[in-house]
C-alpha cells in the first residue's frame, strides 16, 4: 500500500482531486454551488455511506479506493456520457435512479447536477432509509 493511499484512501496513486472532476468543479463554480467542489462534496458523500455502512449493508465494497473507483467514478462516467448524448448539460432536468440501493449513481448525480431534480426509488427498507436520511 502505498502513503498515497494511507493518508488520502480516495486518491488511491495519484492527485486529489483527480483531474477528471475539473469540468465538473469548474460547473459548479460557475453556477455559484455552496460548497462548491465536487470532489470534496462526492468524498463527503462517499465517506457517509461507507460509515452508514459499517452497520447497514448498503455495498459488499467497503474499501473506500474500491468504493470509488468502482461506483463513484462510473456515476461521473455515466454522467458524462449522459450529457453526451442529450448534447448539453443537465442542469433543470428530472433524474429518476431506480433501484438506489445504497444512493448510486443518484446521489452522485444529485452532486454534479444540483440544479436537476433526482429522485431516488429504492424497494429494499434499510436502504430507503438511509436515501431519506
Amino acid at each position: 500500500m502505498t502513503s498515497d493511499i494511507i493518508s488520502n484512501p480516495y486518491a488511491g496513486p495519484g492527485e486529489w482531486p483527480p483531474a477528471w472532476l475539473d469540468p465538473w468543479a469548474k460547473r459548479a463554480a460557475a453556477f455559484g454551488v455552496v460548497g462548491g467542489n465536487p470532489a470534496d462534496r462526492l468524498r463527503e458523500l462517499a465517506d457517509r455511506i461507507l460509515d452508514v455502512n459499517r452497520r447497514v449493508n448498503l455495498t459488499s465494497d467497503r474499501a473506500p479506493c474500491v468504493f470509488w473507483s468502482r461506483h463513484v467514478e462510473d456515476a461521473v462516467r455515466a454522467a458524462g456520457a449522459l450529457e453526451a448524448a442529450l448534447g448539453r448539460p443537465v442542469t433543470g432536468d428530472a433524474i429518476l435512479d431506480v433501484g438506489s440501493g445504497g444512493g448510486i449513481p443518484g446521489l452522485v448525480w444529485a452532486t454534479l447536477w444540483p440544479a436537476a431534480r433526482v429522485g431516488l426509488i429504492e424497494a429494499t427498507g434499510k436502504k430507503a432509509r438511509f436515501l431519506r436520511e
